[in-house]
């Protein structure tokens, strides 16, 4: 979890644990459908826990920088 205490800005990830794969997925396809968006404009990024990792292990491949989607 990374917090800039000054401006207390939170760029994070959080898991949330579903029943079930298929709920999981659901949530996932639903969110891309109708974002979840902040007071501030920026959406939530929904992923699988397991696309999750594979994308950071790719930024940090890239030497800390997003990986191309």
């Amino acid at each position: 979890m990374k917090k800039q205490f000054k401006s207390k800005d939170f760029n994070g990830a959080a898991f949330v644990v579903f029943p079930t794969d298929d709920n999981a997925r659901e949530f996932i396809r639903k969110s891309k459908e109708t974002p979840i968006v902040y007071d501030d404009g920026s959406a939530l990024e929904c992923s699988l826990q397991d696309d999750f990792y594979k994308k950071k292990a790719l930024d940090s491949a890239n030497g800390g920088r997003p990986a191309d989607d």
